[in-house]
């Protein structure tokens, strides 16, 4: 029987699960100042000055009749209408009929003008009533976005320190972060709906500011709870791989030294064949675990190259087939077909060897590679919106405090 040759598997550095440092931020970011709940004194709402329109009180002139200019007839009539002989008269009835036309016009007039001026007291009254309303609601529309923006806080710190190194935490760790976000971001909108109400109704510019600053940072922190996902996803995917990239290495070990005892098996004994077979198939079985394994790597973590291990997991596989070939063909007495799987046996083994060299000396490396760049893209757009939610959070700190 031909001798086959033992592969002895690269040994890696123990305790690599547990050493994997993924962050590439260099120091952990100063947590910044949340919006504190102080309370807010909004400018007072102005006075509603009405103007109503004056009652003018009218009245008719007294005729005034001079005799100054007037020819005798003329004064001799005038003095004949005093004396009581009438020459000039319209009948009483006409002269009654004119009086009373004349005071109904008069009380119209005064019914009329008293009308005009309760019309515009009420519309007064009215419009005043509205815009007492409307600022109220405004003012309780910028206290509901501030309370929900500071709803938030909590999240928005336990997020500055899951991003510092988000690879390092466990994986329960960062899915309760996520979901601690979708909360918080459901939050904000509310927030955002509120501060919008509150710029449409009101007219008190402070109150104006304000509402835009509480929008304004409502949008900042939406913005960074986005990007802190983006940044903890990431970093649970390489967790998630690195971790099931060193599982996959510690099978494959085990399924090497499934192999290397087959082979010391029949070396020791050369009749110990079904001994041999046992091994032969117990390694065969934890080589396809680690190739399982390793695949849920590759899904979990797509843009890792992991080729070159898959490469070699395959390859011992296919050799440990031949070795089972091998001991199958010398339990049948089939020395030629023994030969030729020895053969291949050891020709694979070869090619697995050559693999093994090309291999990092850390499973994991292919997630730290693509993670250091793609980590790093993630943690650029996270500063830049959290620099956006410290600013819109200071101004809005400032206006609050300038309206005490």
């Amino acid at each position: 029987m031909s001798h086959r040759k033992v592969m002895h598997i690269k040994k890696r550095t123990e305790g690599t699960s547990n050493e994997l440092s993924f962050s590439v931020l260099d120091a952990k970011s100063s947590v910044s100042d949340a919006p504190s709940a102080s309370p807010r004194t909004l400018s007072a709402l102005g006075k509603v000055s009405v103007f109503t329109v004056p009652d003018r009180q009218s009245g008719e002139p007294s005729a005034a009749i001079s005799s100054f200019g007037m020819s005798q007839r003329r004064k001799n009539q005038a003095a004949a209408a005093v004396g009581g002989s009438v020459i000039y008269s319209l009948p009483m009835q006409e002269v009654k009929s004119r009086k009373r036309h004349r005071r109904f016009v008069r009380l119209l007039q005064a019914v009329g003008a008293l009308a005009l001026v309760a019309i515009i007291v009420l519309a007064g009254v009215q419009l005043t009533g509205n815009v007492v309303q409307r600022q109220k609601t405004s003012h309780a529309s910028i206290d509901t976005a501030i309370e929900l923006l500071a709803q938030t806080d909590e999240a928005m710190f336990a997020l500055d320190d899951a991003v510092t190194a988000p690879a390092q935490s466990s994986n329960q760790v960062l899915k309760q972060r996520i979901s601690d976000l979708a909360a918080a971001a459901s939050l904000l909108d509310r927030a955002a709906n509120a501060a919008e109400e509150a710029a449409t109704l009101t007219a008190d510019s402070v109150n104006a500011e304000t509402a835009a600053e509480a929008k304004a940072s409502a949008a900042a922190r939406k913005d960074l709870v986005e990007a802190g996902r983006i940044v903890l996803i990431q970093g649970a995917a390489a967790k998630r791989a690195a971790d099931l990239a060193v599982r996959t290495w510690d099978a494959a070990a085990a399924a090497d030294a499934l192999a290397r005892q087959a082979v010391e098996a029949l070396e020791a004994n050369p009749k110990a064949i079904e001994e041999s077979m046992g091994l032969s198939e117990q390694a065969i079985a934890g080589f396809q675990d680690a190739l399982v394994l390793l695949r849920q790597a590759k899904e979990v973590y797509p843009q890792a190259d992991f080729s070159l291990l898959e490469e070699y997991l395959e390859l011992r596989g296919a050799a440990q087939q031949n070795a089972l070939a091998a001991d199958e063909a010398a339990q049948a007495g089939d020395e030629s077909l023994e030969n030729a799987n020895t053969i291949a046996y050891n020709s694979v083994e070869g090619q697995a060897a050559r693999i093994a060299a090309q291999m990092p000396e850390d499973p994991a490396q292919p997630v730290v590679d693509v993670y250091a760049v793609v980590g790093a893209e993630a943690d650029a757009a996270y500063q830049e919106a959290r620099e956006r939610a410290s600013s819109a959070d200071a101004a809005l700190r400032t206006y609050l405090e300038e309206a005490r």
